[in-house]
Formats: C-alpha cells, sequence, structure tokens
C-alpha cells in the first residue's frame, strides 16, 4: 500500500487533496472491506501476554510488575488465535512487560505461524541469549527493542546494569540471523535529546533497518512532565527525523499524531490511527483494548474468555469506526487529515501538536517555550 501512496502524492493537487482526506478515505476504505467481509478482522493484533518483566523502566506505560492478574492460558490464546486465522488477521506482534517471561511463548508464537499469520515481538532483548535457538527457529517476520540512549542512561532509565550492551549484542544476533525488520525505538526526552547523534552511530554499527523516534505519553510510570520535551525541542526534533531520512529509515511513531507539513517527510506513510479499525489489543488477562499505549480496562471492548474475539470485535469499537469529532477537532482544519490523532494522546493528554507544525492557524496554542534550547546544542545527521 505505501508504495502506490507514495506515488499518489507525488501528483500535482490530487497529491494535496489525498493528504488532506487522507484519514477520513482510509477510514472509509477499511470499513468497507470489514462491512463486505473481505477484511472481516483487524489487520494487526498486539498481545500483551504479561505485566512480568526483568527491568523495570522508570517510563514505563504498562506499569510492569505493579500490575497482578490472571494471564490467559496457553489453550486459551491459541484458541484466539484460531479466530484470528478465521477473521484473515496477517499479523500477530507479542509484547509485554517482557513476552520472554512466558514459557509458553515460543509455543505460542510457532501455532500463529502454522496458522499463517506473521509474527513480530516487542522486547527489551536482556533475555535474548537465554532462548537464541528458539529466537532463530521461531521465524520472526520482525523484533522490536529499545534502546533509550547511550550506556549510562539507558542502563539507568532501565534499572538493568547491563542492559545497553545486552541489547547491541543481542540486535547483532537479530541481523546475523536475517531478521527481515530490526527496529528500535527510542523514547526521546531531555535526558537523552543530545545523545540521539551517537545512539544512532551505535545502533546502526549493531545493525538496525528501522529507527523509530517517539515522545511520552503520560500513562503508567511516566504519568508525570519528568519526560515531556518543550514545544521547541518538539519542532527541531522533527527537523532532525527529517534530514536523517535522507539517509535511513528513521521515522517518528504514529502516538505523536497527525503533524500536517511534515506528516510525511517524518515517517513512512501518511498518519493514520488503527485503533480499533485495522489494529487492536489483547491484554494478559483477555480483555480487548483500542491499542498498547493505555492499558486502562475501562476501554475494554470484551474480554476473550467470556466472548468470541470475532464478536468483539464486530460488535465494538464503534466510536472509532463513525469518526465523529469531537470538542476541538470539530472546528479544526485539520479534521479530515488527521482525524482525531493518536487516540491514546488524546484520552491522556486531550491536545494535539497542531500548534507546532501550523504555527500560523494554531501558533497561540503553543506554550512552554523553553531556555534549555539555548545551552545545548541541537542533534545534527551523522
Amino acid at each position: 500500500m505505501f508504495i502506490w501512496s507514495n506515488h499518489i502524492q507525488k501528483i500535482p493537487i490530487f497529491g494535496q487533496m489525498y493528504r488532506n482526506h487522507y484519514f477520513a478515505w482510509k477510514r472509509s476504505y477499511v470499513n468497507f472491506l470489514r462491512k463486505s467481509g473481505l477484511r472481516p478482522g483487524p489487520l494487526i493484533v498486539h498481545w500483551l501476554a504479561t505485566y512480568r518483566c526483568n527491568s523495570r523502566c522508570v517510563y514505563c506505560e504498562a506499569s510492569a510488575n505493579e500490575v497482578k492478574c490472571e494471564e490467559l492460558v496457553t489453550e486459551q490464546i491459541k484458541r484466539v488465535i484460531d479466530e484470528l486465522k478465521e477473521l484473515k488477521v496477517r499479523y500477530f506482534f507479542v509484547t509485554g512487560g517482557e513476552p520472554l517471561m512466558r514459557k509458553d511463548l515460543f509455543e505460542v508464537l510457532n501455532y500463529a505461524k502454522q496458522r499463517g499469520m506473521k509474527v513480530g515481538m516487542i522486547t527489551n532483548s536482556l533475555l535474548y541469549n537465554r532462548f537464541k535457538d528458539h529466537i532463530k527457529n521461531t521465524g520472526f517476520d520482525s523484533i522490536w527493542t529499545s534502546v533509550d540512549g547511550l550506556e549510562e542512561t539507558h542502563n539507568k532509565n532501565r534499572g538493568y546494569p547491563e542492559a545497553y550492551q545486552i541489547t547491541l549484542d543481542a540486535i547483532r544476533y537479530y541481523t546475523e540471523i536475517k531478521i527481515p525488520l530490526r527496529v528500535v525505538n527510542t523514547l526521546v526526552h531531555s535526558g537523552n535529546y543530545n545523545e540521539l547523534p551517537n545512539l544512532f552511530q551505535q545502533l546502526r554499527e549493531y545493525g538496525i533497518n528501522r529507527w523509530r523516534l517517539t515522545l511520552a505519553i503520560p500513562v503508567g510510570r511516566a504519568s508525570d512532565d519528568n519526560w515531556a520535551l518543550s514545544p521547541d525541542r518538539i519542532e527541531e526534533l522533527f527537523h532532525y527525523v527529517i534530514n536523517m531520512r535522507k539517509a535511513f529509515d528513521v521515522e517518528l511513531s504514529e502516538e505523536l499524531g497527525y503533524l500536517g507539513c511534515m506528516d510525511t517527510s517524518t515517517k513512512n506513510s501518511p498518519f493514520f490511527c488503527p485503533s480499533g479499525l485495522t489494529f487492536c489489543v489483547i491484554m494478559p488477562d483477555g480483555h480487548v483494548l483500542p491499542c498498547q499505549v493505555v492499558y486502562d480496562t475501562k476501554y475494554s471492548q470484551g474480554d476473550v474468555k467470556e466472548t468470541s474475539f470475532r464478536k468483539i470485535w464486530q460488535d465494538g469499537f464503534k466510536t472509532f469506526r463513525t469518526g465523529e469529532p469531537e470538542g476541538e477537532c470539530t472546528t479544526c482544519r485539520h479534521r479530515n487529515a488527521c482525524g482525531g490523532g493518536c487516540w491514546g494522546r488524546t484520552v491522556t493528554e486531550g491536545k494535539c501538536l497542531r500548534g507546532i507544525w501550523d504555527p500560523k492557524n494554531y501558533g497561540h496554542e503553543r506554550t512552554g517555550k523553553s531556555a534549555e534550547l539555548q545551552s545545548s546544542h541541537k542533534p545534527n545527521q551523522t
């Protein structure tokens, strides 16, 4: 889809029209596919396998190790996978907590592969050495891991003294066994902002082929403002990514929402929040949520221990599919392109970043300009 999408955007006039209405058009398209039965289920399902974790990240969105629940057992998640197959789900991702803490993880992943789905894993990689053979034999289509700064910063924030080097060694191993997509996600904050250029050099040397940058969303242990960047720094980050993309696959995560004129210059496709449309998350206890950013079961659309996944997907997520704007979105000039932005950011912060990328119309919303900009250097392309 990305290929023809990129071609359309290059067509004068029509390309701009396409970008200005992308979200509205794509939502209508995926609703048609679901109702017609051509794609009865989501495209991607994340299974948050456990809240257990072997590190303690200071900004963990899931508040890993703090939440106790009755996890789905092997046969329960296999039954759900059978349903995902019937619903033509293409990608099954496992995450956590730390998914490698589950003893049945590879049994479940191999079952998903046997059912014809592509599989991926989001892991801190600290246990990779123990599971090398399993990782190699599973046939992962992608592995995502996180590196949130250079060695001292990463180790401190992860609460694990050797996390940085172990993670880099894991990335090298993923490269050696030829896992097709090797992604590192970096949460950018004031404590690692100036480390980005040197961090990128390290990650590239060890073999990543995509680098994904994101900002903290105030949930879980990141619910305070300690990890927020100033608007000036966020704008700098946009330009940094635009420059870096000339030579490498660097992108901003969809959690930043729609970015207007910078949107397709900072990511691989126009912004689209897939929550409830092409994507959902199965939590450790079986609740089905719109996305992996907000872990509050008050947003649950159903529990797979009590209701079939098919029924949950068919009958739930109604507000995501109607596309009715709310609040300030009702009068926003970008609502057809944005669709309300990242759902996780909307429900936690109640605001978007339009004051940064559209100063002409919304510059008055840009607040909190910081003097830190004048006392430190900007990350430059390397």
